[in-house]
This record gives structure tokens, C-alpha cells and sequence, in this order.
């Protein structure tokens, strides 16, 4: 028989396709076997028994094969001068064959030829078919769902790819619709990747990954076959943490930034989480009324500790801020403060609130704490599954940005239950930044 060269393709990242690993098993035929390929795709012939290995050659349908020895889910076939392996369910056993007992109980009255899937050994037609006949046909991966939306999909060959444009165009990615999603493509040796280039994918919309049947390699060698793989977005309150289905949401937010951080503002910028969230609320009720942190920290307190209540009210007092105090402290009251359109200030205990460090997860505190209190400014809220969340402007932000460029501590997620046990455990009644001023 003859060798087919092919090149197989393989989806990392977004198809995970797992080595055969049946038990070991072998059992050598008295006589001959015999089979014929059932993929009408054709079938990879490897080094070894297991899809990982070498591919040292093609078979294509209805073509025979002498059956040596069965491995596991892995017959050893004749293959040239020596042998090979190939997956089992591809191959149909002759019905005239002899002592097909010796052979895997589990396959040896496998008389049906297999329905198509994904793995490695069902996944390139023989390039070198010429038959009219013949046309290059998609291969559906299983949709991929709750995709991030910056997305990046990975396409590995086990040849290199040229680096042309033409290869580019091979790679699209269309909408739900059909229309064409701007992707930057970059091929790299023997993988290819896509990326979002101008925008985001939308959150809860879905996509096909499209992979052309035109695409050549380095040394000259065409694929002639075609995959799609769907994938779906997740939602938005889904892609930082917190959920699936929102039933409520409060936001406090302006029509400009309203955001200070911290970091960089003076001798104790690790500790002015106090002045930093005064300077916020200041900026919140009127842009004009901005004031500097360190302007903020050096009038009222220099001592270099956290700021208290008390510190924080002075100060609220002397720009002329209008504020009260939070006396009840529970879900609904605090609730209700940000429905009025009102936003809070609330010195924490860190022991209260849960560390995450993820680079995507917005829910709970991202940074360590010197000491037992930060403050921080709660803006809002999100029921997400029946769970309500603080939406919180943390300023303690290092110049450090989660991976959709957002930077952290702005609109950052506290569990309200994690919120209460903090108040109630220290006695902390927030800070009523009304929006009247």
C-alpha cells in the first residue's frame, strides 16, 4: 500500500482531545486478519498505539489492512516494510476472517462502520485523493460555551504553516448572523493565532471559528478539508465571577470618572485608603470639588495609621459634603441607601473579606491589607443568582489591571453577607454620601 502524506489538525485550547488509554491489551491472531478502513475521511497510521504518537502515514476508505496484533483500543497493522498502529473503531473486520475470537471482545463484532467525531484519527481526508467526487467537507467540533471575550484560539499543526496572507484569510470567525468578526491572525512555526482585533466579542452571543480548506504549509503541502468550531460568550456578570442570571442591578455611577486610586500619593500611599475614598466622594458629588489625596492625608491626619470614622467625617465636613449615617446595618438598609441613588463609605475588616488574587474574577479583595481596616466606597449592587453583591471602588490600586484591560479595584464585587459580618463584627456604621449635594 501507499503512503499518504497528510497534515492533522488539532484545536488546543479550545478542543481538549485526550489519549486513547484503554487497558493494555494484546492478543496475536493465529492467522491473518484482516479489515478495511471505515472513515471515508481516511485514517491516520501511527508510530505507536496511542493518538498522541508519530503520524508515519494514511490509509483511505476501503482500503485493507493485515491485523497483526490488537493493543488495547489500537490495532497493530502491516503497514509498508513494517508496521503501524490505528484506532480500532475506523477499521471494519472482514467477515471472512479467521479467529476473530483472538481479537478484543469488546470490537471484534464491530461490523458497523462508525459515526464521524473529533478525535485525532478521524480528523483529515487523504490529500491526495484526486477523485472528482471528492470535496472538502466541515467537521463540527462540539460548541464551546461561556468563552471568554477576548478569546484566543490556538491552532496547532504537525507541520509548519507559511506565513502568507492568503493562510490569514483561511481563518474567520462570524456572528450568529453570518457577518464577519474583525480577528487578527498570526502564524508562528506550527501554530496559528486568532485573536479579537479591533473589538471585544459580545457578551451571550455566539460565534463559528472557521478554518479554511486552502491552507498550505511551509513545504508546499495543501489542506484540502475544512472545521468549524462554535463557541458561545458568556455573560457579562458571568465573565467577573460572579454568576449566571441577573435579576437586579444598582449602579451610583457619573457621567465621568469618578475613580482615585491610591497608589503614589504620599509617604503612606499603602495606607491612604481613608483620604482616597474622601477624595472619591468629593469628585463624585461635583467634579469641580476635586481634591488631592496627599492634600487630603496632610490636613487631616499624618500619622501615618488607617483613617477612622471620625477622621473621615471631618473632612467630608470641611469641603461641605452633605452626609449621614447608615444606623441600621443589614442587606435591606444598605440597599435601600443606593436605590435613593446614594453611595457609602465603609471602613472593612480584611479578615472579613475573602482574598482573590484571580486575573478575572472582579469578586472579593484582590490585595493584601497592613493592619485591620481599609476603606473603600460601595456604589451599587448585583443579584446574581439570589445572592446580592457591593459593587465597590477599592483604591488600592497598584497600576495592575485584570485581563480585560479593567483596573483593579475599580468596580470590584463584595458578597453582601461578607460586607455585613465586617460592620457588624467591628460596629462600623457606614458613611451616607447623599446624592443631593
Amino acid at each position: 500500500m501507499k503512503s499518504k502524506r497528510i497534515i492533522s489538525i488539532v484545536l488546543s485550547l479550545s478542543i481538549t482531545i485526550g489519549s486513547i488509554l484503554g487497558a493494555s491489551y494484546a492478543a496475536k491472531a493465529a492467522d491473518p486478519l484482516h479489515g478495511v478502513v471505515s472513515s471515508k475521511q481516511g485514517l491516520n497510521v501511527r508510530s505507536e498505539s496511542n493518538s498522541n504518537a508519530k503520524i508515519i502515514g494514511s490509509l483511505k476508505l476501503d482500503e485493507s489492512v493485515e491485523i497483526l496484533e490488537t493493543t488495547g483500543d489500537w490495532y497493530k497493522i502491516k503497514f509498508d516494510s513494517s508496521y503501524g498502529y490505528v484506532s480500532k473503531q475506523y477499521i471494519v473486520l472482514d467477515k471472512n476472517t479467521p479467529n476473530k475470537d483472538t481479537l478484543d471482545k469488546n470490537t471484534s463484532n464491530n461490523n458497523t462502520p462508525p459515526k464521524e467525531d473529533q478525535t485525532k484519527e478521524n480528523q483529515n481526508p487523504n490529500t491526495g485523493d484526486k477523485t472528482p467526487s471528492k470535496v472538502p467537507e466541515y467537521k463540527n467540533f462540539d460548541q464551546r460555551k461561556n468563552i471568554d471575550t477576548l478569546k484566543q484560539w490556538k491552532i496547532k499543526f504537525n507541520r509548519k504553516i507559511k506565513d502568507t496572507e492568503s493562510n490569514k484569510n483561511e481563518f474567520k470567525v462570524v456572528d450568529s448572523k453570518g457577518n464577519f468578526i474583525s480577528t487578527k491572525t498570526l502564524i508562528e512555526d506550527y501554530s496559528v493565532t486568532v485573536i479579537p482585533w479591533s473589538t471585544s466579542y459580545n457578551y451571550e452571543e455566539n460565534y463559528k471559528l472557521i478554518i479554511g480548506d486552502n491552507i498550505e504549509s511551509a513545504d508546499g503541502i495543501k489542506i484540502k478539508y475544512t472545521s468549524t468550531l462554535p463557541f458561545s460568550i458568556k455573560s457579562k456578570v458571568n465573565s467577573i465571577g460572579l454568576g449566571e442570571k441577573e435579576t437586579e442591578s444598582v449602579n451610583n455611577d457619573k457621567g465621568y470618572d469618578w475613580y482615585i486610586g491610591q497608589n503614589d500619593t504620599g509617604k503612606y500611599s499603602n495606607v491612604n485608603s481613608g483620604p482616597a475614598a474622601v477624595a472619591m466622594a468629593i469628585k463624585w458629588t461635583n467634579p469641580l470639588l476635586d481634591k488631592s489625596i496627599a492634600y487630603i492625608r496632610d490636613t487631616y491626619e499624618n500619622s501615618g495609621s488607617a483613617w477612622s470614622i471620625n477622621n473621615i467625617i471631618s473632612a467630608l465636613k470641611d469641603s461641605s459634603i452633605n452626609y449621614s449615617s447608615c444606623d441600621a446595618i443589614n442587606e435591606d438598609s444598605l440597599k435601600k441607601q443606593l436605590k435613593d441613588g446614594n453611595i457609602l463609605i465603609a471602613n472593612l475588616n480584611p479578615q472579613y473579606i475573602n482574598y482573590n488574587n484571580s486575573s478575572e474574577s472582579k469578586v472579593g479583595r484582590f490585595h493584601t491589607v497592613d493592619g485591620n481596616t481599609y476603606t473603600v466606597i460601595i456604589k451599587g449592587y448585583k443579584v446574581v443568582d439570589g445572592k446580592t453583591y457591593f459593587e465597590i471602588y477599592d483604591p488600592f490600586n497598584i497600576n495592575s489591571n485584570y485581563l480585560d484591560g479593567s483596573a483593579k479595584g475599580k468596580n470590584n464585587y463584595y458578597p453582601a453577607n461578607e460586607v455585613l459580618n465586617s460592620l457588624t463584627a467591628e460596629n462600623v456604621h457606614p458613611i451616607v454620601i447623599s446624592k443631593s449635594n
